[in-house]
């Protein structure tokens, strides 16, 4: 009979551990199951947050495009009409910037529409009367080492 209770006893043991891993894959699955649904949520959410962004971004894109459609990119005007491109003067309130590179682009100070080369319109934006005077810009290269040394000669 010791046979029979020992065996009785390893049987129970075999069961108890059998159970208990069969409880701890339920609880590891349910957990994965958790894991999964909250990078789907995730995933959800920032694909709703790239659509909103993408939806603000087309709605200031067509608001900018808007507002320079009606710009007359002129200087001048009184009042409401000053301030919403309006202007009535014979000059353009436009910048003709050069950059290092060689390309000049023409952006007008009311409504911040820059005309590229290229641009079906650029070279009549490039023409637009204006008092303004353009600017260019330079990449700033650094000095040679003979340049260094004779100014740091000169400011001893």
């Amino acid at each position: 009979m010791p046979n029979k209770e020992v065996k009785t006893e390893t049987e129970t043991a075999d069961q108890k551990m059998d159970e208990l891993l069969r409880r701890k894959q339920e609880l590891e699955l349910k957990k994965l199951a958790r894991e999964v649904e909250q990078m789907e949520t995730e995933d959800a959410h920032r694909a709703d947050a790239s659509a909103k962004a993408e939806a603000e971004l087309k709605a200031g894109r067509d608001s900018a495009a808007a507002r320079q459609k009606v710009c007359t990119h002129l200087k001048g005007g009184i009042g409401v009409d000053g301030f919403h491109g309006k202007g009535n003067s014979s000059n353009y309130a436009v910048i003709k910037h050069t950059y290092p590179w060689g390309e000049t682009r023409v952006s007008c100070q009311r409504c911040g529409k820059e005309w590229r080369p290229g641009d079906p319109d650029y070279q009549q934006a490039l023409n637009f009367p204006t008092d303004n005077t353009s600017s260019s810009s330079s990449i700033w290269v650094g000095l040679d080492p003979e340049r260094v040394a004779e100014l740091q000669h000169q400011n001893r």
